[in-house]
C-alpha cells in the first residue's frame, strides 16, 4: 500500500530514499508517493520535523478524539491537492469554497478531509472533497487525490487540531475587525455588508458543527465568540433597518 509523503524540507527526501532504499514520486510540490518507507525512519523521528506521512489503509477507520486521555486519532482522511488554476477568478471561488471545506491544511493547496458521509451536509454550506475536486476539474485544474489514509507522522492529529481552531479564531477576529471598519454612514452599503458577514457566521457555524458532531473537536472558544458576534451584528442590522 502506498505512502503520501507531504514535505516542507526537501532535504529530509535525501533521507528517505537513503533509510528505505527507494525514490519517492513527485506528485505536485511539497507532495511525494513511495510504495514503501522504512518503518524505522519514521519511528524515529522527532516531534517537530517538517513532514507528513500518510499510509494507505483497505479499512476506513473513525476518528477518536479523547481529550482527558490525550487521543488525538483524525481516523481515515481523503487527500486532495491541486496546482495553481491559471484562470484567476477560478483560483478565487476555489479558495471560497475551502473555506466552507470541513478539512485540514497540509500544505499549500494540499488538504485533508476527515472520512465522513458528506451526503448529510447535502444543502448545508458545507463542501465536500467530491465538490471541490469537480470545481476544480471545471475550471481546467490539475487534481490528485487519495482516499483510505492513516496519519502515520505526526504520531497525532493534535498539530492539525491545534492548526484548525487559530484558522477558525483567526476568521472570527476578522469578522470582529470587519464590523470596526463599516461605514455607518451609507445605510445600503451597510446592510449589504452585515449580510455578507452574516454569510460568513453561518458557515463558521455549519463547521464548527461538523467537527463537533464528526470528530468531538473541541471548539467551544471559537463558538461563544461567534455567538457574542452574532448578537451585534444581529443588532446592527435591525438599527441599520430602522433608520431605512
Amino acid at each position: 500500500m502506498p505512502f503520501y509523503i507531504i514535505l516542507h524540507d526537501d532535504s529530509i527526501l535525501n533521507r528517505i530514499v537513503e533509510e528505505s532504499k527507494t525514490m519517492p514520486l513527485k506528485l505536485k510540490k511539497n507532495l511525494f508517493i513511495s510504495n514503501r518507507i522504512n518503518k524505522e525512519f519514521y519511528e524515529n523521528l522527532g516531534e517537530n520535523e517538517p513532514l507528513i506521512v500518510l499510509k494507505t489503509s483497505r479499512n476506513v477507520e473513525k476518528a477518536k478524539i479523547d481529550y482527558e486521555n490525550g487521543i488525538y486519532n483524525l481516523g481515515s482522511l481523503i487527500l486532495v491537492a491541486y496546482e495553481p488554476l491559471k484562470d484567476i477568478s477560478g483560483n478565487r471561488t476555489i479558495y471560497r469554497l475551502i473555506n466552507r471545506a470541513p478539512c485540514f491544511k497540509a500544505s499549500s493547496l494540499i488538504y485533508l478531509f476527515p472520512y465522513i458521509n458528506y451526503d448529510e451536509y447535502i444543502g448545508s454550506r458545507i463542501i465536500s472533497p467530491n465538490i471541490l475536486i469537480k470545481k476544480i476539474i471545471m475550471y481546467g485544474g490539475k487534481v490528485i487525490s487519495a482516499s483510505r489514509l492513516k496519519l502515520i507522522y505526526p504520531r497525532s492529529g493534535k498539530v492539525f487540531i491545534e492548526d484548525l481552531k487559530r484558522s477558525l479564531m483567526k476568521r472570527t477576529e476578522k469578522i470582529s475587525m470587519m464590523l470596526q471598519d463599516l461605514n455607518k454612514d451609507d445605510k445600503n452599503k451597510m446592510i449589504r455588508h452585515l449580510r455578507e458577514i452574516k454569510t460568513e457566521i453561518k458557515t463558521l457555524r455549519e463547521l464548527i458543527k461538523v467537527y463537533d458532531v464528526e470528530l468531538a473537536i473541541n471548539l467551544k472558544t471559537v463558538k461563544s465568540k461567534l455567538i457574542n458576534i452574532t448578537k451585534i451584528v444581529n443588532q446592527m442590522m435591525n438599527e441599520a433597518m430602522e433608520d431605512m
